[in-house]
């Protein structure tokens, strides 16, 4: 069997006998199962404090599920005839299954609250963004390769890619194009002013940018190497959509992953809002339209979901995803010439069923996360770790572990701390903050 540019790996060889599929995204998924990095994700809540309940699902039990419907994305695709164009990339459970699993491997502590902490503390150094950290994850600080992460295949790393652009381009954007740069711009008189500018503008226009970070900029032009130079140039593209600037591409892969987790997200978070009773069975009616409209069998989907049986719950579930994953279809992107970027899959002509499925994720997002149960609980979250990044930036090799001490001369010091408090599970930022700042709590043997 011949290589293929999308199996090579930034360092060694890729595998091109029997299988060759198989054999390579099968290492790829292997090295991120047994990754400190992945088992670290059962330890990050994704919507609730994981000592709340133990029903309620982890950043790992989701990174799981997003796997499994992955996997049926792929055999819907390939048993119902819809892969209907020539050139539609070959499919492959082990590759998506493994870019599944690791799409939330960069995600901090203390869920969305950690990372808008982190974005802010990051915002002109580089950037901070919860899937430009899996990348970076993946391609540096993972542990099988030093300074090369886990050394995944190109196509893996192309399909975990949710936004394809730098950080340093949408700061350049911002520059180039900002109304109220313009105004302002003659009465910025150097480098700095132009930072506190910057600062105080983005922080309450744009807040972050989801991007690559700048330090993997080297990678990640290597995993775009095989492309045209059109291709690249549209698929790195940027635009204003009202004041934000926004990625408009990603990859075949990477739409499938998406996909399974915006179905993830929506359903399976719905199911354990109604468990934890902050979406009560009057409140569920708010949504009965949508579950209709995703219920075109007449399964039943929101009785099943009103049940205080658990198991006519599940069967609700179950019946709501399969239905979503049977809407999918591939659709073509004229814009480009490479199959990895010409072809996505996508809920386009099933448009009321993606509606429906967007507003099922906002109405979770909006009774959960809006919650003053949660609030309350995010608001100390990202207080504890605002405090904590504070702390380790006024004397980094006072307070950081001495094993990340060789990084400080390499490396900005802010990065590093970043780093730090990213790969931390729940507890262990809520212990290093008990540490530092709680009278009578810590000792010298205390693990920082």
């Amino acid at each position: 069997m011949t290589s293929n540019v999308w199996w090579s790996r930034n360092i060694g060889r890729e595998y091109t006998q029997g299988n060759a599929d198989i054999t390579n995204y099968g290492i790829d998924k292997s090295r991120i199962v047994h990754s400190k990095f992945f088992r670290a994700l059962q330890a990050k809540a994704q919507v609730f404090n994981i000592n709340e309940h133990d029903f309620f699902r982890t950043r790992l039990t989701h990174s799981i599920e997003v796997a499994d419907v992955g996997m049926r994305i792929i055999r819907d695709l390939e048993n119902n005839d819809k892969i209907r164009f020539k050139d539609t990339p070959n499919l492959s459970i082990e590759l998506i299954e493994s870019i599944c699993l690791a799409h939330d491997i960069g995600h901090p502590a203390f869920g969305h609250a950690g990372e808008q902490v982190l974005q802010d503390k990051m915002l002109l150094k580089g950037g901070f963004e919860g899937n430009g950290q899996t990348f970076r994850v993946l391609t540096k600080l993972g542990e099988y390769y030093e300074n090369n992460g886990f050394n995944l295949t190109r196509r893996a790393l192309l399909g975990v890619m949710k936004y394809p652009a730098k950080h340093a381009q949408f700061l350049n954007a911002v520059l180039s194009d900002g109304e109220e740069w313009s105004k302002d711009k003659d009465k910025v008189k150097c480098k700095k002013e132009q930072q506190e500018w910057m600062q105080k503008n983005l922080l309450v226009k744009q807040r972050a940018f989801k991007c690559i970070h700048d330090t993997e900029s080297q990678i990640f032009d290597w995993v775009l190497e095989p492309l045209a130079y059109k291709d690249k140039k549209q698929f790195n593209s940027i635009k204003k959509s009202g004041e934000k600037w926004k990625t408009s591409y990603k990859s075949f892969d990477c739409s499938i992953m998406e996909l399974a987790d915006d179905i993830a997200y929506g359903i399976y978070d719905l199911e354990d809002s109604l468990a934890m009773g902050l979406i009560s069975k009057n409140k569920l009616e708010e949504l009965e339209d949508d579950l209709q409209i995703i219920d075109d069998k007449n399964l039943g989907i929101f009785q099943d979901l009103c049940s205080d049986n658990l198991s006519t719950m599940k069967k609700g579930i179950n019946n709501a995803v399969q239905s979503l994953i049977r809407s999918l279809e591939i659709i073509e992107i004229i814009e480009f010439d490479e199959p990895l970027l010409r072809f996505n899959v996508s809920m386009t002509k099933e448009s009321q069923k993606a509606q429906a499925l967007n507003t099922i994720k906002n109405f979770v997002y909006n009774t959960v996360i809006a919650n003053p149960r949660v609030q309350r609980l995010e608001h100390k979250n990202k207080r504890m770790l605002e405090q904590l990044f504070d702390l380790l930036e006024s004397n980094p090799k006072g307070f950081l572990p001495v094993n990340l001490h060789s990084r400080l001369e390499q490396e900005d010091s802010c990065r590093v701390i970043c780093d730090y408090l990213a790969s931390m599970t729940d507890n262990e930022a809520s212990l290093l903050y008990k540490n530092m700042f709680i009278p009578h709590s810590g000792t010298v043997f205390s693990p920082v």
